[in-house]
């Protein structure tokens, strides 16, 4: 298995012209780039012509954005789509010379093995959890939410393009940021930041999602922080414990429909919310 990612990542590498600025910078924003073109369009069919219509019964909050305006779909696409190109690719080109000072290793030779990969991939989750819930919290700061937060919070009722529809300083300092300072504390090689920067990604759709499907985490959480606008400002929830800051959401009729469904049964069918 290793020499078959070697050689992927050797493929990858010299497509980049075995130069390491070009896979860091142009290389990373290409392989976040090409699963969420997949991942909008997926759920853009399902919000706005809602196909197929047997996954509609998921939504967390049937009666919004259905249907779904096209025109505040577009102006968020647009926002989106500025987000996840200019300012990912400034993003990564501004940080790089600090990223290859940390002594980054980008060729296949460094290639780690598979089990350090995974490790690694694990840590970076740990330290997520906390860079960004301290970076998210701090954006529900009044002024820096008025300022630059409050675009985000928008979409009452999310959806998956909504992730990268904020502020370009928020996308940059926390979506972004957030995700990249476990990789760089652990000098990880880029291709543990590729793991884990497409698994954080994933995180975020389904968070955004609207949708709480069967047998994958659940987005409840997350959804409730965009109808309320205050609470659950962490991802795995375990920084909202320490803090207390999901005290609310743990009174709320939405936690207890917080957890991983294990039936085709759609949860609002499980729970009858009063």
């Amino acid at each position: 298995l290793l020499k078959m990612l070697k050689s992927l990542w050797e493929l990858f590498y010299q497509a980049c012209g075995a130069n390491d600025w070009n896979i860091f910078v142009w290389g990373t924003w290409l392989a976040l780039l090409f699963p969420l073109i997949v991942y909008n369009l997926l759920f853009g069919v399902l919000d706005i012509y809602g196909l197929p219509s047997w996954l509609r019964k998921y939504k967390i909050q049937p009666e919004k954005n259905v249907p779904m305006s096209t025109s505040k779909y577009l102006q968020t696409m647009y926002i989106a789509l500025f987000n996840g190109t200019g300012v990912t690719i400034l993003t990564f080109a501004v940080t790089s010379p600090f990223v290859f000072w940390r002594g980054i290793k980008c060729d296949p030779d460094n290639l780690p093995p598979l089990n350090q990969i995974i490790y690694e991939t694990l840590a970076c989750i740990l330290v997520i959890e906390a860079s960004f819930y301290y970076l998210h919290r701090l954006l529900h700061h009044p002024w820096l939410f008025k300022t630059i937060h409050k675009v985000h919070h928008e979409w009452k009722a999310p959806c998956v393009m909504a992730q990268f529809y904020c502020h370009p300083i928020e996308h940059s300092a926390v979506n972004l940021g957030s995700a990249m300072i476990g990789p760089w504390l652990l000098g990880s090689h880029l291709s543990v930041w590729w793991v884990f920067m497409n698994l954080a990604m994933l995180s975020s759709v389904l968070a955004h999602s609207g949708y709480h499907f069967p047998f994958l985490p659940s987005p409840e959480s997350h959804d409730f922080h965009h109808s309320w606008g205050t609470q659950n400002f962490g991802s795995l929830g375990l920084m909202d414990w320490f803090h207390g800051t999901d005290k609310h959401f743990k009174e709320s009729e939405s936690y207890r429909k917080h957890f991983i469904l294990l039936s085709l049964t759609p949860v609002n069918e499980k729970i009858k919310i009063k």
